[in-house]
């Protein structure tokens, strides 16, 4: 059973979008339809989740005094409550583009991230959206054990978008600031490309 079946037990539902790089691959998942019984047995039932599969086989650098703190092979989630879609003819899929780009980022440049961490694109990452980076978190929702099965993960990372601001704020007063203002701000840990910076 490769990871793709791995994944499609554990989420209940078959993949919608797939996008493949150098030995790395991002799937899709659409949400389910509305059912007691589906929610019972498939993880994160309403909603899009996106996550890669193969970045795990790669071990970042993690220095040895860091190793407790951060595993040094992990695997990329999101989730949205739309999907959001591009390129030329519109029909691209953006989520699975932006999870690939950064999974390959994170293997041709040598580094590694963890929870906490954060990536600077430096530029927005979708036209008339306000994001520019990503804010790594813990997921939250899916079964951490099963998800981690389904490749030689350690970890997963929730992938959040952040914009230059927030960024800004995280690199003054640490990430428990930036934490706190979306708690206040009632900031999800979601895929948003369409939300208004916090800041």
């Amino acid at each position: 059973m490769n990871s793709l079946s791995r994944y499609t037990a554990v989420l209940g539902r078959a993949i919608f979008t797939e996008r493949t790089g150098n030995q790395i691959k991002a799937y899709g998942f659409p949400p389910l339809a509305r059912s007691f019984w589906k929610s019972l047995f498939a993880e994160l039932h309403n909603t899009h989740v996106y996550i890669t599969a193969g970045l795990s086989e790669h071990a970042m650098p993690v220095p040895a005094e860091l190793a407790k703190a951060y595993p040094p092979r992990v695997e990329l989630m999101a989730t949205c409550d739309v999907r959001v879609t591009g390129g030329a003819d519109g029909t691209e899929d953006v989520v699975t583009a932006l999870l690939l780009g950064i999974a390959e980022q994170v293997v041709s440049a040598g580094i590694f991230i963890g929870v906490g961490h954060t990536l600077d694109f430096q530029a927005k990452l979708y036209p008339n959206t306000e994001m520019s980076a990503f804010l790594f978190t813990p997921p939250i929702g899916p079964d951490q054990k099963r998800l981690r099965k389904c490749t030689k993960a350690d970890a997963i990372l929730n992938v959040v978008p952040i914009t230059a601001a927030e960024l800004a704020l995280l690199r003054e007063k640490g990430v428990g600031a930036l934490i706190d203002l979306f708690g206040r701000s009632n900031v999800r840990p979601v895929f948003d490309l369409a939300r208004k910076s916090a800041v």
